[in-house]
């Protein structure tokens, strides 16, 4: 069980080193983050609706997310009592490598990133709530395990064990120049994988590309046109009509006292500052009523709006208006009548304020053009190149799957290959052979193009294809060579006929490496690439060397590659948990308990499945 538990977590070791947080970007990378927003409808999953556009969005985004499974997951888990906080989710973003600068969360990476798209967002935070949920879920099963003193001691010798191992790489393409291949054989080959041997359709392409900044340079408002603005907004320009004014405010229950007021006023209408400061229990009636100057519309109440903007001439009194439970008398003190700037005044500010708005119209007007002109004329891109006095760029043929041009260009098709390849491979442009629509790129470019030349898929015929399949037939061959010569030198090394050091001496090509003191728990976390992963596997899962036998223990296995290993182990010490470290006995305890938890796991996950 033990020997299952490592092989377990040497493959769950990067989860617990670099935490649940550094893996949402380590499985899911940030990439492919354009896309259109697609279909609005919707489906349900685990009791929540979801538009299929956002699971589309989120799949794109996240390429190696299954977006649906985890709705599911996520429902499931909520069912089950786990959740998470928005604060946590913050929590755990801002602590994202692709944030970090220097160690600290960076506002600006941030806002780049999410700026994208809020299906991004949405998505992220989706992500990261249900592996901070799975994490919830994983300590359950942590927290709950019991594990015996025992067992722990026992995993420690296990994984602290010291082994002495001589290696013996034998590369396959020693043995490519010793193997033949037959005529019959290549045929043979090709007779049986006819379906790998078919060229792809092709298509050369034709293409103007135009820019933004290209098409509307030396672009100028006229004169003309900034004065008919100018006349079309006056108001804009000018300042409105002001009104100094003075008040009397009265209860709406004091009828006494405005009796008297309008007395006094009909006799005389200077007596107002007097009769304020005597009676108004207004704002500055002890400066005789003046509250200063207003404009149309500056007053809330729309009927002492109107009393203030009634009053035909200066030093007129209004009459008394009633509002909220209020009585009020105005008297116009002095008018500042309207001015209108003069257009020498305003000119520039018009010409800064128009200058963005009339260049995107511009632009709007000359990409219009270039649409007709390419619709009129569809089976030529010459009169629209020649109008702008821009070339007519070709590529090299390219296909749906090596859609790729080299030339200053070629980042303009990177970034926008989903467009131009959609156009490209369209009906109207490949059948009908006419020009494709405009195509709006990123960065302000637009483009068009067209077929210059098409070539349908078809069958490669064996003589095009002979030396490949040689090669190939050839490589096979070697790699088998290698694995059997191999098996042999183990079979040489076991009977003592040879011996590893020996058998490397006598063949320069091959590589000989003596590893001591080699311990699993140590290569497992701090492993610098220079022992392969499939090496370490092989040297750790193999039995002891028999005590009091001059046989050694032996294996022999081939890489990804087909490169083959042979594997001597000379020595194996197991390691005293006496020696150990209270720290290096945690460790182990948590490796073992977070391999009971995938091992255990594994019942929820099925459960979901079904």
């Amino acid at each position: 069980m033990l020997e299952k538990f490592r092989k377990i977590s040497h493959g769950w070791l990067a989860w617990v080193i670099f935490g649940v947080i550094a893996v949402v970007f380590a499985l899911f990378g940030i990439e492919g983050l354009r896309m259109g927003s697609g279909s609005s409808d919707t489906v349900t999953i685990g009791g929540e609706t979801i538009s299929k556009s956002l699971i589309r969005s989120m799949e794109k985004y996240f390429p190696k997310f299954n977006a649906e499974r985890a709705f599911e997951i996520s429902s499931k888990l909520d069912s089950l009592g786990f959740f998470v906080t928005e604060d946590q989710i913050n929590d755990a973003i801002v602590r994202l490598p692709v944030f970090q600068n220097n160690g600290d969360f960076s506002v600006d990476l941030y806002k780049q990133v999410m700026g994208i798209d809020p299906n991004y967002l949405y998505g992220l935070r989706k992500i990261v709530s249900i592996e901070l949920k799975k994490q919830q879920l994983a300590d359950l099963f942590l927290t709950s395990s019991e594990l015996s003193s025992s067992s722990i001691n026992k995993a420690y010798e296990l994984f602290n064990e010291s082994r002495n191992a001589q290696v013996l790489n034998i590369p396959y393409g020693h043995f490519i120049t010793k193997v033949k291949v037959s005529d019959e054989e290549i045929k043979n080959y090709y007779e049986k994988n006819k379906a790998t041997f078919i060229e792809p359709e092709k298509i050369k392409l034709e293409y103007v590309l135009f820019d933004k900044k290209d098409l509307v340079k030396n672009i100028q408002i006229t004169n003309i046109e900034l004065l008919n603005y100018y006349e079309q907004n006056k108001s804009q320009y000018s300042e409105p009509e002001r009104r100094e004014v003075a008040q009397i405010v009265l209860s709406s229950d004091n009828q006494k006292d405005l009796s008297i007021i309008e007395k006094a006023l009909a006799k005389n209408s200077n007596d107002f500052s007097d009769l304020a400061k005597k009676y108004s229990n207004g704002i500055n009636a002890q400066k005789g009523g003046n509250i200063g100057y207003f404009q149309q519309n500056d007053m809330e109440d729309k009927a002492l709006n109107d009393a203030i903007f009634s009053i035909t001439k200066k030093g007129s009194i209004s009459k008394p208006v009633i509002s909220d439970h209020k009585i009020y008398i105005f008297k116009l003190l002095s008018i500042k009548p309207l001015v209108v700037k003069p257009f020498s005044d305003v000119k520039q500010d018009i010409q800064s304020a128009l200058n963005k708005e009339y260049v995107n119209n511009k632009f709007i007007e000359r990409r219009d053009e270039i649409a007709n002109k390419i619709y009129e004329i569809p089976d030529s891109l010459n009169e629209a190149a020649k109008e702008y006095q821009l070339p007519i760029f070709t590529t090299e043929w390219l296909s749906k799957n090596n859609f790729d041009i080299k030339g200053s260009n070629k980042t303009v098709f990177q970034q926008n290959i989903g467009v131009i390849l959609k156009s490209a491979f369209s009906e109207d442009v490949l059948q009908n052979g006419n020009n494709s629509e405009l195509l709006e790129l990123s960065n302000d470019k637009i483009m068009a193009l067209r077929v210059l030349q098409h070539q349908e898929s078809k069958q490669l015929d064996l003589i095009s294809v002979k030396s490949i399949i040689s090669e190939e037939l050839k490589s096979l061959k070697a790699k088998n060579e290698a694995k059997n010569f191999g098996l042999n030198l183990d079979k040489e090394i076991n009977s003592g006929k040879s011996s590893i050091k020996s058998i490397a001496n006598a063949n320069k090509d091959f590589r000989y490496k003596l590893y001591n003191d080699l311990k699993w728990f140590n290569l497992a976390y701090e492993n610098d690439s220079k022992i392969p992963a499939s090496l370490i596997d092989k040297v750790f899962s193999m039995s002891k060397p028999k005590l009091g036998s001059n046989i050694q223990a032996t294996s022999v296995f081939q890489d990804e590659n087909g490169d083959v290993f042979l594997v001597v182990l000379d020595k194996v010490t197991l390691a005293n948990p006496n020696e150990a470290t209270k720290k290096q006995l945690e460790d182990i305890k948590v490796l073992l308990t977070q391999s009971k938890y995938m091992i255990d796991n594994s019942i929820f996950w099925n459960s979901i499945n079904n």
